[in-house]
């Protein structure tokens, strides 16, 4: 019960909305490169000394190390700096409303890769998620300058979306989460070092105390959200763990009404984008299997 892939996807989606709002207030200080780096080394670091230490010795150059490696070369690697950017163009609610889109990214890059086929049950609850995430992180006011920032989410949608189902393969040869993620941050570290020389020079690294304190904060979170998106994944089906992952917008919703109220209003629009992710949440969990 506590260790299902529904319930490991739910996990993952608290800790991804509670780490949330470290990266939101780091990115003021810290180029979104400098975050994206940080969390590819530290990643590497603890996911390297968990799989020595707790994982068994697989053979790591067989198909499944390249998987893991592509995978990590998309996230944590270019899909960070390419959220993170767009956190800085259109703000936080219209980046979350796109990246919302990437459980129909996940289910098509399944069928595509890995031969799933979702029933419609699924592909309801998938469309119903998406669609309250939207509602949700709509903002009613103001108009983003830089539309730029919206092509940046789509494709931070879409590479987090292909590196979950590249990492679902890569535990069908590899069936260790942690020697994954070991795998997968060397190769999102070596991507970073090879896009660097193509960075502009204000958006490369910056070692501002504050925002590499912050960034941190953001990336432990990441780790242990990871690491429970990855045993939900080593037990269940892409097209089931990864919507349901992606409820997290709802999560950070309501930390935002409890902690910040005076900055976030309860409107109609939040009670109807809730109801609309639980509801697609218990369709993918009650009926999509």
């Amino acid at each position: 019960m506590f260790y299902t892939p529904v319930s490991l996807a739910l996990y993952s989606a608290t800790a991804f909305a509670c780490s949330e709002f470290a990266a939101r207030i780091a990115v003021r200080y810290a180029s979104p490169y400098t975050g994206a780096l940080m969390q590819a080394v530290v990643h590497l670091i603890i996911f390297g000394l968990l799989a020595l230490s707790i994982s068994p010795r697989p053979d790591i150059f067989n198909a499944g190390g390249w998987w893991f490696f592509a995978s990590g070369a998309f996230d944590p690697g270019l899909a960070v700096i390419c959220y993170f950017a767009a956190f800085a163009r259109i703000g936080v609610a219209r980046s979350a409303t796109v990246l919302g889109t990437s459980p129909i990214f996940s289910a098509a890059a399944a069928i595509l890769f890995l031969g799933e086929r979702p029933n419609a049950w699924v592909w309801l609850g998938t469309l119903t998620i998406v669609v309250g995430v939207g509602a949700i992180a709509y903002e009613k006011k103001g108009i983003a300058e830089n539309k730029s920032g919206y092509a940046f989410a789509v494709l931070a949608a879409i590479m987090f979306a292909v590196s979950h189902t590249f990492r679902k393969i890569g535990l069908a040869y590899i069936p260790s989460s942690t020697t994954g993620m070991a795998i997968g941050n060397l190769g999102a570290v070596l991507a970073l070092i090879l896009v660097l020389p193509v960075m502009p020079a204000g958006s490369r690294l910056t070692l501002h105390p504050k925002g590499l304190a912050l960034y941190f904060i953001h990336m432990l979170g990441i780790a242990l959200a990871l690491y429970m998106l990855m045993e939900g994944l080593r037990l269940g089906n892409v097209s089931v763990v990864i919507p349901l992952v992606h409820t997290f917008p709802l999560l950070v919703v309501l930390i935002a009404w409890i902690f910040l109220r005076e900055k976030e209003q309860i409107t109609a629009r939040l009670f109807l984008g809730s109801a609309l992710i639980v509801v697609g949440a218990a369709v993918i969990t009650g009926l999509g299997h």
